[in-house]
């Protein structure tokens, strides 16, 4: 890649209609600092401003592990965690795991905080001098180069496939190829297609290139806007690539007030937000509310707005291994296409239009799937062209299995296949029915095999063997499954943890023998 300067970057971002900089602050909409631990970051750090803590500054404390940790200010740390250990671990863990059934993909979101002074923990983080930064051989490409560069999907592989999806991305199993209907292909030349804005499939990842995970920048402090991005940019996405961190307010229902990426007038790929959104803001009710036997509205209604709920805090003082269910519920309401308790009741009919096998969109239920049986009449989700967000609802009510027929022209009976979509649909449902009890066709079922839902009227269920398949031994395996996601959260960067303060004055780095040593872990 050309050397370019910190601002500038040579990719458009996945959420082309918003611009992207290099420096991402914190505040209190996106972290709900009012609510972290003082074990977590208690003070937004960015912007001047702190929260009171009762800790005090350099108390030696000892992990459950027998593990020294420095106290410091807001902070919990250890000096015998760094990159070189945990990228080691990571390594072990892809090495293990490069198998059929095993292999996922995995983002490594790095957040870089500047370190506050030990003497002042609690005042906000000077920036650091030019010549205390690190130089070119101490980088967090570096460190992530030396241990997993054979896993690494980079900027510059990427880069490389954009300039020729024929060779790259559109090779191997047709399965395997990214959905065309989410990026802008242009042809340079015969059978040589390129994209500006697109992404290879996880299949042609994990299976053709037997890469496993990308590496980014999450969010950045203003103080460290002088770290050499540009020597990283071979290795890691810049700030806002991979992850879009969402600032969210909520009303007194739990409905978003702002920072909800829906927008109805807003339906090409390059206009809606297309990258992982995410936000920790989520408002959780109190214990003898006895909602957390319900429905959380607030999860609810950011998976409804293509976010992801971040869990980043312990609820109730009680964490999931001592109980669970506080944490189920935050799970379950980030489902956003089953409706609570389906799919059920499903039937083995010998008339396939009389099975309960397919599934139906109610719009009472925010769009919500429940299965029923496939010979009632309904009206169907079409989708326009094939465009993610743009939908029309059929005029005529039909079985399910005609209700391909009955999609207004230039449109076809589809099902979303994200949360954001679903919103789509159910406001252009809701945009020509009145009746908010109405029910319309999603093109999903389950006919083939009892409890393998595919999309497709005459579609067969993938996972189940042959005989070939028995003789051979061989699995199936689906090359677009449900992605592991793990993500390293405000690994915080520059934090002098060591017992060895005396060697910067501000506590903000630490320069051995040889070269520098990244400290700090996960919040």
């Amino acid at each position: 890649m050309p050397t370019q300067s910190a601002g500038s970057s040579p990719f458009q971002a996945r959420q082309a209609s918003t611009t992207s900089t290099i420096i991402r602050s914190i505040s209190t909409e996106d972290t709900n600092l009012s609510s972290v631990s003082s074990s977590s970051i208690a003070g937004n750090l960015t912007n001047g401003t702190t929260t009171s803590s009762s800790v005090t500054p350099l108390a030696t404390l000892v992990s459950p592990n027998g593990q020294p940790l420095i106290e410091v200010g807001p902070y919990n740390c250890t000096p015998t965690v760094g990159l070189p250990l945990l990228t080691g671990i990571l390594r072990d863990y892809f090495d293990d795991t490069d198998t059929t059934l095993q292999a996922t993909i995995h983002y490594l979101v790095f957040n870089i905080h500047a370190a506050v002074s030990q003497s002042s923990p609690l005042e906000p983080a000077e920036a650091p001098d030019a010549d205390a930064l690190p130089d070119s051989n101490s980088l967090l490409g570096m460190f992530l180069d030396a241990n997993l560069s054979a896993w690494l999907y980079t900027p510059e592989s990427l880069q490389q496939g954009r300039a020729n999806i024929n060779s790259t991305w559109y090779t191997g199993l047709r399965s395997t190829r990214p959905d065309s209907v989410y990026y802008s292909t242009a042809m340079r030349q015969a059978n040589m297609a390129t994209s500006s804005d697109g992404w290879p499939g996880a299949g042609y990842l994990v299976f053709g290139r037997y890469l496993r995970a990308l590496a980014g920048f999450g969010r950045v402090d203003p103080q460290m806007a002088q770290y050499n991005f540009t020597g990283d940019s071979r290795i890691l996405f810049p700030p806002g690539y991979i992850q879009d961190l969402r600032g969210t307010t909520f009303g007194a229902a739990g409905q978003l007030t702002s920072g909800c990426i829906f927008d109805s007038d807003a339906s090409t790929v390059s206009a809606v937000n297309s990258s992982w959104a995410v936000s920790s803001n989520i408002r959780v009710p109190e214990l003898d509310s006895g909602a957390y036997n319900a429905t959380i509205a607030s999860v609810s209604n950011l998976t409804s707005c293509g976010i992801s709920p971040l869990l980043n805090q312990t609820l109730l003082n009680t964490t999931a291994w001592e109980n669970i269910t506080f944490y189920k519920s935050i799970a379950y309401s980030s489902i956003w296409s089953w409706a609570t308790g389906e799919p059920h009741n499903i039937t083995d009919d010998e008339d396939p239009e009389g099975r309960n096998r397919c599934a139906l969109m109610h719009v009472n239920d925010n769009g919500r799937w429940r299965v029923t049986r496939c010979s009632e009449r309904h009206r169907a989700a079409c989708r326009v062209n094939n465009q993610p967000y743009v939908w029309r609802i059929s005029s005529d009510e039909a079985s399910y299995s005609s209700s391909g027929n009955s999609c207004p022209e230039n449109s076809s009976f589809a099902v979303p296949r994200t949360a954001l979509e679903s919103m789509y649909l159910l406001d252009a449902t809701r945009q020509v029915i009145e009746d908010r009890n109405a029910t319309i066709w999603v093109n999903f079922n389950a006919l083939d095999e009892v409890g393998c839902w595919v999309t497709g009227i005459n579609s067969t269920c993938p996972y189940v063997n042959d005989e070939e398949a028995d003789r051979t031994r061989a699995v199936v395996v689906p090359t677009v499954a449900a992605v592991i996601v793990f993500v390293l959260a405000a690994l915080t960067v520059f934090v002098k943890c060591a017992a060895n303060r005396q060697n910067s004055r501000r506590g903000r780095r630490r320069k051995g023998d040889d070269g520098w040593d990244y400290e700090g872990v996960p919040s």
